[in-house]
């Protein structure tokens, strides 16, 4: 699955860690 996260300056860093989780479990991920 395709996943598109985008979010701001308070949130940068719990984005990346979804991210990594994301791709762990196989998924695409796309940083907007």
């Amino acid at each position: 699955m395709r996943v598109y996260l985008g979010a701001d300056h308070a949130g940068f860093e719990r984005k990346n860690e979804i991210i990594e989780h994301l791709k762990a479990a196989g998924h695409e991920t796309v940083d907007c």
